[in-house]
């Protein structure tokens, strides 16, 4: 294996500019077929004049500018690296990336250093982050092709099809540019048509298409098409722990992405479904016996996800989970939507209902009061050590049913 120099070295070089003494991390750059030193300070400096101060810290390994090999190391101080520079790091699964100059692709290691024109694939159920040198950051999840662009003025980074989480830094898709305004956090989606997703998760950003700029808070998302302008923002779905009291009269045409792992992080998932409905059936679905946790995240009707559930814990014996059954729904208050809902629960040690924990007496029978505005559904949840037991019931003109 080819000698990799490590990332940082806990050096501090001292230079000589201009009568005063600047000091500086040091960075170590492998040379690439076919560079100068000149050829080098245009690919990797922010200003390729300030060369000779490169020439000065390697003078002993470099006797000759114009002479230097592939394969050998070069000390630069980090401040005058270009900022699109970045090292690989948590890397998971099938992670690959390509160097500009290179056809080949090749496999990634924790530290793996990134330039301008570089990119990085990742596979199925895979992902890795790019540290930029410049202190933000990608994300890039499974299937997700990355371009790192020969642009300065901050860290550029093209997404040409899967998905990724940006920190402060500039994304180019097929249909759209993502401009961050100070400290941001988004998540960018490209699907197979070049759609362009945008959620703004801290801060806010400029989304451009067509000549076309909309603002994107947080809390808040956009959608663009491939020659379209980019659409008005709406709010993203609600949080995790919401979707268990979803009016579907408010979100149409939407479902729930459906996650499922041995452990509690979830670092290595076991099934990832996509589902209409949240129920007993479709969590122990193709499970075989043993304990796992699952979190669910609602998606709206454009394809946007919402943060997910806190895990929750389900075995899968054969035993027969709780039992649950809602009798009783008395409106308290039309105005404010306060309810009052009875009902029994055997075998389960939590009942909630519409977000709602109730108390469940000895023989099972609890009763909560709850606020549902929209009056429409109630969803119902009760957990036991053999899983969890999920029911909607719906109001029609006949009064509450089971769905």
């Amino acid at each position: 294996m080819p000698y990799k120099p490590p990332l940082i070295l806990s050096l501090i070089a001292v230079l000589l500019c201009g009568g005063m003494l600047l000091s500086s991390e040091i960075i170590e750059v492998e040379v690439i077929r076919g560079d100068t030193l000149h050829g080098f300070a245009r690919r990797y400096l922010r200003d390729p004049e300030k060369w000779p101060r490169i020439y000065e810290l390697n003078r002993s390994d470099i006797p000759d500018p114009d002479r230097i090999y592939p394969g050998q190391i070069i000390k630069v101080p980090s401040d005058m690296l270009r900022s699109e520079i970045g090292d690989l790091s948590q890397l998971r699964g099938d992670v690959k990336y390509r160097k500009e100059t290179e056809e080949k692709w090749e496999k990634a290691e924790d530290g793996s250093r990134v330039y301008p024109g570089d990119s990085v694939m990742t596979g199925r159920n895979s992902g890795a982050r790019v540290d930029f040198l410049s202190g933000t950051h990608l994300d890039i999840t499974s299937n997700s092709l990355v371009n790192i662009k020969h642009l300065r003025e901050r860290p550029v980074a093209s997404l040409l099809e899967g998905a990724l989480s940006s920190r402060m830094t500039k994304i180019i898709t097929p249909s759209a540019e993502i401009i961050p305004r100070g400290k941001s956090v988004y998540d960018v989606d490209v699907d197979r048509i070049r759609t362009t997703r945008v959620s703004v998760r801290e801060g806010e950003v400029d989304v451009r298409g067509q000549g076309v700029s909309v603002t994107v808070q947080r809390g808040f998302r956009t959608l663009v098409e491939l020659d379209e302008e980019p659409r008005i923002p709406e709010a993203l779905p609600p949080p995790g722990e919401d979707i268990f009291s979803l009016d579907e009269d408010e979100y149409p045409g939407g479902g729930f992405h459906l996650q499922v792992a041995r452990e509690r992080e979830f670092e290595n998932i076991l099934r990832q479904d996509t589902v209409a409905e949240l129920n007993e059936k479709n969590i122990r679905s193709n499970l075989k016996p043993g304990r796992y946790y699952w979190r669910a995240a609602f998606y709206d009707r454009d394809g946007f996800r919402g943060e997910y559930s806190h895990p929750r814990e389900v075995t899968v014996s054969g035993r027969p989970s709780a039992l649950l059954e809602l009798t009783g729904f008395e409106h308290l208050d039309r105005d404010t939507g306060l309810m009052r809902v009875q009902g029994r629960a055997l075998n389960a040690e939590n009942v909630i209902i519409n977000g709602y924990p109730a108390s469940v007496c000895g023989e099972g029978f609890f009763s909560v009061t709850i606020i549902n505005p929209g009056e429409g559904s109630v969803t119902a949840l009760a957990e036991s050590p053999e899983g969890t037991v999920i029911k909607r019931y719906v109001k029609t003109p006949e009064g509450w049913k089971l769905k």
